[in-house]
C-alpha cells in the first residue's frame, strides 16, 4: 500500500509540473551563405592590406533606412578597430620609450578615435528575408594613403610619423 501510494504522488507531483500545452516546434533559421557578398565573413569584421582598410558589418531592420544607417555605424566602428590596429603595430614596431609612454598611447589612440571616417567607401548588398526584414551587408573601405594622412595631420611626433609612411 506505501509503495501504492508513493508511486501515485509521484505521478501528481509529475503531472502538475509538465506544461499542459502541446509542445510546437519552432522553425529553425539556418543562414545560407550562398547569398553572402564574396567580401563578406561573420568571422572577420575588419581587414587591411597594402592598399587599403576595412570595415564589415551585417545589420537587419524592417526600414531599408534604418538597416543602411546600421550597417553604416557598424563598419565604420569596424573600419576604426582596424585603423587602430595598424597605428598600435606601428607604435609596437618603434619599441621606444617615448612612444611606450601612457600619454603618447593615449594619444594615439584618442587620435583614431577622433579620426572622420563617414566619408569612407561603403559598399552594400541587400536581401530581404522571408520575415519581411532587410538585411544589409555593409564594407566602409578607406585607402592605407588616406589613413596615413590623416593620422599624420593629427600627430605631432616626427619618429612616429616617419613609421607610418614606411609601413
Amino acid at each position: 500500500m506505501k509503495f501504492f501510494t508513493i508511486t501515485i504522488l509521484c505521478f501528481l507531483i509529475i503531472a502538475a509540473c509538465s506544461t499542459p500545452e502541446e509542445l510546437i516546434d519552432e522553425p529553425v533559421v539556418v543562414e545560407s551563405e550562398d547569398h553572402l557578398p564574396e567580401w563578406y565573413n561573420a568571422n572577420r569584421v575588419s581587414s587591411s592590406d597594402s592598399t587599403h582598410f576595412s570595415g564589415y558589418s551585417m545589420a537587419t531592420a524592417a526600414d531599408s533606412l534604418e538597416a543602411i544607417n546600421l550597417g553604416n555605424e557598424s563598419a565604420i566602428v569596424n573600419l576604426r578597430f582596424e585603423i587602430d590596429k595598424f597605428a598600435e603595430e606601428v607604435r609596437e614596431e618603434l619599441d621606444s620609450e617615448q612612444h611606450n609612454t601612457p600619454q603618447f598611447i593615449i594619444n594615439l589612440r584618442n587620435t583614431v578615435q577622433e579620426l572622420p571616417l563617414t566619408d569612407s567607401r561603403f559598399e552594400r548588398e541587400f536581401e530581404m528575408r522571408d520575415d519581411d526584414v532587410i538585411q544589409v551587408y555593409t564594407r566602409a573601405v578607406l585607402s592605407r594613403s588616406e589613413v596615413i594622412d590623416r593620422l599624420s595631420g593629427n600627430l605631432t611626433d616626427q619618429v612616429y610619423i616617419r613609421a607610418l609612411q614606411t609601413n
